[in-house]
């Protein structure tokens, strides 16, 4: 769960379906604090657990039909890039001794 801006709202959101461990959707829901806007920006299981009803999303991430492909792909990707920039780490270390 992230709560930030509106302006941020988007950027915000993708990070965080990005991030997730198991591929699902990421809801925005417009909330007022302090005379201020903000956008909580949830995952499925939390929209479920906080009873928060789909209609009421501004946006969500996930619906199209290969988003799945495109989280799994940057997941991979993810995954590449954490052993790349280890063996790179472990080369200039190497190369210090």
């Amino acid at each position: 769960m992230v709560v930030c801006e509106r302006g941020e709202a988007l950027t915000c959101a993708v990070h965080f379906y990005f991030r997730q461990r198991s591929f699902g959707r990421v809801y925005s829901f417009p909330v007022s604090s302090c005379h201020k806007s903000f956008m909580l920006i949830v995952s499925e299981r939390e929209r479920m657990k906080l009873g928060l009803p789909a209609k009421s999303a501004v946006s969500v991430l996930g619906d199209e039909p290969d988003d799945a492909e495109k989280w799994k792909q940057s997941k991979s990707y993810e995954r590449l890039k954490t052993v790349y920039e280890e063996l790179i780490r472990g080369y200039k270390y190497a190369k210090n001794l």
